[in-house]
């Protein structure tokens, strides 16, 4: 059982959470703290390059390398339970069995549950690259400021949290070792907020989305190390048999799994372009998903150039394509979406000839569309159809 000393040391981490919350909210309400710390990472690139020309740190070597990581981090973890429960030497160890189980449902509850069920599904706050400040449509909101659910999922960080939950293999052994207890925790933040800084790098996340993931992950360690603490206590006063034990485990495991591979990323590059000698009588857009930006350009080289990425997370189900189909008179380019996706973002620039507006036109399963003020937007509404969003003129 724990001793004292690290119990205490555990109730100074709740207090620690506690003021961590306080400091993770008040300054992002009361200041442009959010918007500020992004703009340092946002650099204006012209539209046809893509949303992520705009946040060329994120992409770079150094950045994407944390991102990769990130990304592999929770699969590691799950990885190492598997070996620590199937081999028999490291089963009979039991600080690793704790190490083990205990990472293994910080992952389950703080990077699964907390962080990328209810956090990101339910509280609606756009991502960075998503507002009007930076390039996108959507408007700024502060922590906690809950928006429509589902739309815009960047609170709290996700890829960060597996950075964080590594700080749970520091509360697994720091009754036995505090020492390097309380150097894997202190690590575990280092290495949380680099991955952190790398999503702010894409534009994919606030500071404040960083913070909250740092505490929604620490309140799942230390639950889950509670939780097991009494499993433990219980089976040692009345043992349980192979198999639940088995199952239990097991039942984790594969929560894990489906919750990692719920989050694969997915992305596809559009790149449409249509040269005035090929323009058709009639040009049909039907795009499955699309926040576009339409454009009209008197000095476009091309008749019709469409381009964007296609990009989320999802089963690996997940597809997208694109296709042609032509008659006589009409042509028809035809973007479709199939799988399970926990999240998709679709940016894209339209950009078209004066010339060319009568010949268009614009069918949009899910999106958003924004016109260029001016005349042209009169010309351009009627032959753009949204299912689900509004037409924006600004």
């Amino acid at each position: 059982m724990s001793t004292p000393a690290p119990r205490r040391r555990l109730g100074w981490l709740w207090l620690a959470l506690l003021l961590g919350a306080v400091v993770a909210t008040v300054p992002f309400w009361l200041t442009d703290l959010d918007l500020r710390a992004a703009a340092h990472f946002y650099h204006p690139a012209p539209a046809e390059l893509g949303r992520d020309a705009s946040w060329p740190l994120g992409q770079s070597r150094f950045y994407g390398g944390l991102y990769t990581f990130g990304s592999a981090l929770s699969w590691l973890v799950l990885l190492g339970s598997i070996l620590t429960f199937a081999v028999p030497k490291l089963r009979r160890r039991p600080l690793l069995r704790q190490v083990a189980l205990t990472t293994l449902a910080t992952v389950a509850l703080g990077t699964g549950l907390l962080v990328n069920g209810l956090g990101k599904d339910f509280t609606g706050r756009p991502r960075p690259r998503t507002l009007v400040e930076f390039g996108g449509h959507a408007q700024y909101r502060p922590p906690l400021d809950l928006g429509t659910p589902g739309v815009g999922k960047s609170f709290p960080c996700g890829h960060c949290s597996a950075g964080f939950a590594v700080g749970a293999v520091g509360l697994a052994v720091l009754a036995a070792r505090p020492a390097l207890g309380l150097g894997i925790i202190a690590a575990s933040f280092v290495l949380g907020g680099a991955i952190g800084s790398a999503r702010m790098a894409a534009g994919g996340h606030f500071l404040s989305d960083v913070l909250w993931s740092a505490i929604l992950t620490w309140i799942a360690a230390l639950t889950a190390h509670a939780l097991l603490q009494r499993a433990r206590d219980a089976h040692a006063r009345n043992r349980w048999p192979p198999w639940l034990r088995y199952g239990a485990l097991g039942a984790l495991m594969l929560a894990v799994v489906g919750g990692l591979l719920y989050v694969r990323p997915f992305q596809h590059d559009v790149r449409f372009h249509v040269a005035p000698a090929d323009l058709p009588a009639a040009l049909v857009l039907d795009l499955d998903v699309a926040d576009l930006d339409v454009r009209v350009d008197a000095a476009a080289t091309d008749a019709v150039r469409l381009d964007g990425q296609v990009k989320g997370f999802g089963f690996p189900n997940v597809r997208v394509r694109e296709s042609d189909a032509r008659t006589a008179t009409t042509w028809t380019h035809a973007l479709r979406q199939t799988g399970t996706t926990k999240e998709i973002d679709a940016p894209m620039t339209l950009v078209l000839r004066p010339d060319t507006v009568g010949h268009i036109d614009v069918r949009i399963g899910t999106g958003s569309v924004r016109l260029p003020a001016g005349p042209d937007a009169a010309a351009l509404q009627p032959r753009i159809h949204v299912r689900t969003a509004d037409v924006d003129n600004n």
